[in-house]
């Protein structure tokens, strides 16, 4: 009798163990399917970032070069390096910038299709931007590109930590880095204006 309830003790013992352990198989098998569907997810959002969700969406020239204020040459050292700081930034933080203070024809004109949706040129969300820094170490100076995200410029009022009293942001979904595909820009001395991509070279020309 007492030799059959050590087996039976010994047997609950044993199912105990198994129905653990297929409990911690199990959370092992949930933390492994949600890790697995966070990087789906995580692919699936790269993957729509890089195509187009319109036909034919329109492309947009923005552009970072130039001088700067005097206010800038306090942190950095030239406008060249000022310039470069305020690339990166716009890398870093998925937009492109421009300084438009309201009466100017950056703000009026340049900007007008981004501020005004009814606008006749008005940008649309998907609309292609592409990124221009002219301080960079080589003449192809357009290095990404990015899809518009839709939203109104956004007025920001530090950039790089420097104050900035007329500067909007206008943000794209990601930034995409052209690689060995970088080309020259279309040449014009503004900042934010509309192009079209040039069928031999890929190159940037000016949409008058």
């Amino acid at each position: 009798m007492s030799a059959q309830i050590n087996q039976s003790s010994e047997t609950d013992f044993r199912n105990v163990c198994d129905w653990m352990l297929s409990i911690g198989e199990m959370r092992d098998l949930v933390e492994k399917v949600n890790t697995l569907e966070g990087q789906i997810a995580e692919l699936q959002k790269q993957e729509a970032c890089k195509q187009d969700p319109i036909a034919a969406p329109k492309k947009w020239h923005c552009g970072n070069g130039g001088g700067v204020s005097e206010r800038w040459l306090v942190p950095f050292r030239t406008a060249e390096d000022a310039r470069k700081a305020i690339y990166d930034e716009c890398i870093r933080e998925n937009f492109c910038i421009i300084s438009a203070d309201k009466g100017t024809d950056r703000y009026e004109n340049q900007l007008k299709p981004f501020r005004e949706k009814n606008a006749p040129n008005a940008a649309k969300k998907g609309d292609r931007i592409y990124l221009h820094c002219s301080k960079l170490k080589t003449d192809k100076a357009v290095t990404h590109w990015g899809k518009y995200t839709g939203k109104p410029p956004e007025r920001i009022t530090k950039l790089c930590g420097v104050d900035e009293p007329h500067t909007y942001a206008i943000s794209v979904e990601c930034w995409n880095e052209l690689l060995d595909k970088s080309f020259r820009g279309a040449g014009r001395k503004k900042t934010l204006y509309e192009v079209t991509e040039s069928k031999r070279d890929g190159r940037l020309i000016y949409n008058n």
